[in-house]
């Protein structure tokens, strides 16, 4: 129990680089881990993930005691934003999950999105898990990360490091704003994202790493930022389909052999075909 509290601290906090609490509870004669961002004043929000009977993974997502700016701010997420949360929710559903989304206990849907969250509860199962432990522990981990996901999808909280978090987390609750960093470059989700929309294969080359050097080269691409990140300034919104595109790593240094980067369809006119 406490080793796997300290594998999904560990796993959560190298992945977000930021400090995350992770607390193991029993309910009903099975443990729950509750995990959370690391805020004494309790205002975002916890993944509570478990294994029921035996056979499902559980995964419920609900606002903290005092989650009030959380769900404001879920509230009035952006078009963009909403509509990364249901590419996430529909990337989820094609890895096997089921999934319950309630906003003020009426289903969350896309052509709806209430403008006032008095309440969220987004409930996920997966059935059935595997019989092998460590297989079994490996997809507990994994999930409770994309829950994280799917919510910071919403949120503008992404990668800041955890001394610069752990400092500003100490702020008063009239200075929580300022916990709030936009870095889209570092954003895991927004690269997720991308790599579901628009696959693994280089936009400018075509080159695929799994087809050139086999399993080690599956799921490996770099992700290139069309709008170059020194334009995206404060209140910029980041749409996955203008802004972000799968390049190889040489098409990915090529682009930057100029400054501004040369377009996908500009560097595709430099090929030179043997």
């Amino acid at each position: 129990m406490e080793e796997l509290c300290l594998k999904l601290k560990q796993d959560l906090e190298n992945y977000f680089s930021m400090p995350f609490e992770i607390q193991a509870v029993f309910k009903d004669g099975e443990v729950h881990y509750v995990c959370s961002p690391y805020n004494e004043e309790q205002m975002y929000f916890s993944v509570e993930v478990y294994i029921h009977n035996k056979i499902r993974l559980v995964i419920e997502i609900y606002p903290q005691k005092h989650g009030g700016y959380i769900l404001n701010e879920m509230a009035h997420a952006p078009e963009e934003k909403q509509s990364a949360f249901f590419s996430y929710k529909q990337m989820l559903v094609d890895k096997g999950l089921k999934s319950c989304y309630l906003v003020n206990k009426s289903d969350l849907l896309e052509n709806k999105w209430p403008t006032t969250w008095r309440t969220f509860n987004f409930k996920m199962t997966k059935i059935p898990i595997p019989d092998n432990a460590k297989e079994c522990e490996y997809i507990l981990i994994e999930l409770t990360r994309y829950s994280f996901e799917l919510i910071f999808s919403l949120l503008t909280i992404t990668d800041i490091s955890e001394e610069k978090f752990l400092q500003k987390a100490i702020l008063t609750e009239g200075t929580i704003q300022e916990i709030k960093s936009i870095r889209y470059e570092r954003n895991p989700i927004n690269r997720k994202l991308c790599l579901y929309k628009k696959g693994y294969t280089c936009a400018v080359c075509g080159m695929n790493f799994q087809d050139v050097y086999g399993d080690i080269g599956k799921g490996f691409i770099e992700v290139h930022h069309t709008t170059p990140v020194s334009k995206m300034g404060v209140g910029y919104n980041l749409n996955i389909e203008r802004d972000l595109v799968p390049l190889c790593s040489n098409c990915h240094s090529m682009v930057h052999r100029r400054n501004p980067p040369y377009s996908v369809e500009e560097l595709k006119k430099k090929i030179r075909l043997k």
